[in-house]
């Protein structure tokens, strides 16, 4: 039997490629008149179902909301689709153009700085690829120290050597060989070279100032949060000084996930295609997800934010939830009507380290009411002096959920009006709070992931949904 072919825009991390259809043809149709997709991605799912009257993407990732919006209007879709035929090329060098449009409006200025900055050393032969994030460490520690040092009156510095000296830590590791060769290149061209001299220590002074303003901006949301914080790229300022239209972004996002590697957008591949004419074709492709597309209301809501409010709204409405922005009402909207289809794929967890971190403690023996799962790994973590959560999978992502921010969004959800499925691992967090007894059906799909580029990649994705 001939499967049906999968409408794609671009390959994407985490995309459901393989479980469209599967999950088309359990979506609710016939109750509901609007449909929702929260962590809207790369909308695979959205292409390929049935449309519904009103169909809403949203996705905090301003590239993706910018491709998303250009495609779904016939007129600026056509125009996306001639530049990116007329204008862009299979290359290297093409993607290295369109990965810094994409990161102007997407990357912090902390991170654009250190990528200059890796550039440079590479572009001046000081550094091979594969060792410039060692070499940009070692740089900036040394940058760093002497500051650091000078913030301290000599009894500190006292204190410091006299604490060092009898604690039982280890000794830094050694530079090695690699490391220092690089460094001593570094010195040689700074001083040979005056032009290169001035860029490094400009972009170098950026990016020590965004990254220790950075780090002060995450001590206050830590204090905020009780902990829970996990930092993500679009919380921290972007480069104020370049404006990039919304096409130009469009342009610059289909074209670096189309052409990177594993569908991250962060790395060219070089075997995506053969030649740029093959590329060419896919673009073609566009059309059909245009059509597919047109007339679809596209948001750039935060979810994972409107989760982090969750211990704080009350379901019937509380002067908390009417002081929250209005994107953040639209979610909730969404989530308590009942003629709405929502289908929530948030940033997967790794069951493996979920296994790990839960072993000694009785998941069945815990009332979902009175605790949280979360809470007992940090109570036993605490007893046994150790630290962590199960690893979030979504480090790719512009905002992905952290094992606290899934139990958040897992409680707030069973008070849910709309038909609701969600995506995940087999994680014993969801199959806690998703039961049969709550009103949730569960089927599994056995899969593969070409991520890694491991021969037997296997994974078993879930589906839970209340209807």
């Amino acid at each position: 039997m001939k499967t049906k072919p999968v409408l794609s825009i671009a390959p994407y991390y985490g995309g459901k490629a393989r479980m469209a259809h599967f999950i088309c043809d359990r979506i609710n149709y016939s109750d509901t008149d609007i449909f929702v997709t929260p962590f809207g991605g790369m909308c695979r799912v959205l292409l390929n179902k049935a449309r519904h009257q009103i169909d809403c993407y949203n996705d905090y990732n301003p590239g993706l909301y910018a491709l998303i919006t250009i495609l779904s209007n016939r007129d600026t879709a056509y125009e996306l689709i001639h530049r990116l035929y007329t204008e862009t090329n299979y290359s290297k060098e093409e993607f290295d153009k369109q990965k810094s449009v994409y990161d102007m409006a997407t990357k912090s200025f902390e991170v654009q700085e250190k990528n200059t900055l890796k550039k440079l050393l590479i572009s001046h032969d000081i550094v091979e690829p594969i060792h410039a994030n060692r070499l940009l460490s070692s740089i900036y520690q040394e940058a760093t120290k002497e500051d650091k040092d000078a913030d301290k009156d000599e009894t500190d510095r006292e204190l410091d050597i006299r604490k060092k000296s009898k604690s039982k830590e280890q000794p830094p590791k050694e530079k090695s060989s690699v490391i220092r060769d690089a460094e001593k290149k570094l010195k040689a061209v700074i001083k040979e070279d005056n032009a290169f001299k001035g860029q490094f220590e400009r972009i170098l002074a950026n990016w020590i100032l965004a990254a220790e303003m950075k780090m002060q901006d995450e001590s206050v949301a830590l204090d905020k949060l009780d902990g829970s914080y996990e930092s993500r790229e679009l919380d921290w300022p972007q480069n104020a000084g370049v404006d990039v239209s919304d096409m130009d972004l469009a342009v610059a996002t289909y074209y670096v996930f189309q052409c990177s590697r594993d569908g991250m957008g962060q790395a060219f591949s070089e075997h995506k295609f053969k030649t740029t004419e093959q590329y060419l074709q896919r673009v073609m492709n566009l059309y059909d997800c245009a059509e597919q597309l047109e007339g679809v209301r596209t948001f750039q809501i935060d979810a994972m934010a409107f989760c982090r409010w969750l211990p704080l709204i009350d379901v019937d409405g509380t002067e908390v939830f009417n002081q929250l922005p209005v994107e953040f009402q639209q979610f909730n909207d969404w989530l308590f009507n009942s003629r709405v289809m929502m289908l929530c794929d948030p940033s997967y967890i790794s069951p493996t380290e979920e296994k790990k971190l839960l072993k000694g403690i009785d998941v069945d023996d815990i009332k979902v009411d009175e605790n949280s799962i979360s809470s007992k790994i940090k109570e036993r973590n605490k007893n046994e002096g150790q630290t962590g959560q199960p690893k979030n999978l979504g480090g790719p992502y512009a905002a992905s959920f952290t094992y606290e921010d899934h139990e958040r969004f897992l409680r707030y959800i069973q008070k849910a009006k709309c038909k609701l499925m969600v995506c995940n691992y087999d994680l014993q967090l969801y199959n806690k709070y998703l039961t049969p007894s709550e009103g949730w059906r569960r089927e599994e799909f056995f899969t593969t992931t070409s991520v890694g580029g491991k021969a037997d990649n296997s994974r078993v994705e879930v589906i839970w949904y209340n209807y």
